[in-house]
Order: structure tokens, then sequence, then C-alpha cells
């Protein structure tokens, strides 16, 4: 398995032995918010807004 971090040590892409890929997207805190999977779809995308 193939991973790519980013300077902050989040997973960016990973790679199985297959080929298949994911990328991951963050928010400025480091939180992931969408997942794309080898099909190319978010099937776990999340965006929670929290105001004070």
């Amino acid at each position: 398995r193939l991973l790519e971090h980013d300077s902050l040590g989040n997973v960016l892409r990973m790679r199985d032995p297959r080929g298949h890929e994911w990328t991951y997207e963050y928010d400025s805190l480091g939180r992931i918010i969408a997942e794309t999977n080898p099909l190319g779809t978010k099937p776990h995308s999340n965006m929670t807004v929290q105001t004070a």
C-alpha cells in the first residue's frame, strides 16, 4: 500500500496493491472533509460547520 502525506502528516492519497486509489481532502484544522474512492465518487463527504 502506498500512502502520500501532506506537510501536516494527513494522508492525501492511498493506493492499494491492485492500483486502486483513494484521495482525501481536509479543512484548515486538519479534519477530513471528503474522500474520493477508486470509482471517482465521494461516499463519505462530510462538511460540518459549527458556529459560536
